[in-house]
């Protein structure tokens, strides 16, 4: 290894390879579980931190440390190697924050040392999925990428035009993106508080309309089919069609 272990994982004295480490295997197993369902990290320091796991240096979780774990190569079992770029104001290599695996110059494969706490897939996944939830700027530096703040934008759309501008928020309105990038179009503005209460009410409205449905399906099924043990489930046998077509469905 040349170096410590990921958090989870220990070297084998017998054999110098990696291996779960039996005290903390299981809390690094439960940060690859999570970020594997997506959550985000902040949530995941929480989490830690709520049940006074501590972190591989003592003290409290942060997001950087989190994200430094998961992307460690020996966190996959595999051989790590820092990255060196050659610095032609000293005439030398000098290393960059940068951990990749190390690859085998013969087969250019990445070098397995033991047991990791994911498999490399698994890794391939959550670094992808970090990798998501940035944007580099232009100054090559990367932020997050967050969603939207407000409930309709993006799914409103100006109805101005050919009707393909996307609204967004724009003080207490939602208004049209032709209008906010200075376009000639007139663009269509809404008050948000109003649109919000139609949308969500004609949602209610849809979801009540399934639930009679349902009720009167299931009334047909029981009284067609009496005691032949069938469990109902009109939500599983009805998605389809429902998706199909919702006016045949009413």
């Amino acid at each position: 290894m040349g170096g410590q272990p990921p958090y989870g994982l220990r070297v084998d004295a017998d054999s110098g390879r990696l291996a779960p480490d039996p005290e903390t295997s299981q809390y690094a197993r439960l940060i690859a579980d999570e970020a594997l369902a997506g959550r985000p990290l902040v949530r995941i320091a929480r989490l830690l931190n709520e049940y006074e796991i501590p972190a591989p240096r003592g003290g409290l979780w942060q997001v950087g440390s989190l994200s430094q774990l998961l992307r460690a190569p020996a966190f996959a079992g595999l051989l790590p190697e820092t990255e060196a770029v050659w610095d032609e104001g000293r005439g030398c290599r000098k290393y960059t924050g940068l951990v990749r695996p190390y690859r085998d110059p013969e087969t250019g494969r990445p070098v397995a040392v033991g047991e990791g706490i994911v498999t490399v897939d698994e890794q391939r996944r959550i670094i992808a999925e970090l990798a998501s939830r940035t944007r580099s700027r232009s100054d090559g530096r990367k932020r997050p990428v967050r969603g939207p703040a407000h409930l309709l934008t993006g799914l409103l759309h100006c109805g101005v035009g050919d009707g393909e501008a996307r609204m967004s928020m724009n003080g207490t309105s939602y208004v049209c993106q032709g209008v906010r990038l200075g376009h000639t179009c007139p663009g269509a503005r809404a008050m948000a508080a109003p649109v919000e209460r139609a949308v969500g009410a004609a949602l209610l409205a849809r979801n009540e309309r399934r639930t009679l449905l349902f009720a009167a399906v299931e009334r047909i099924w029981v009284t067609r089919a009496p005691g032949r043990g069938h469990r109902f489930d009109p939500e599983k046998r009805l998605r389809i069609v429902w998706a199909d077509d919702e006016r045949r469905m009413e």
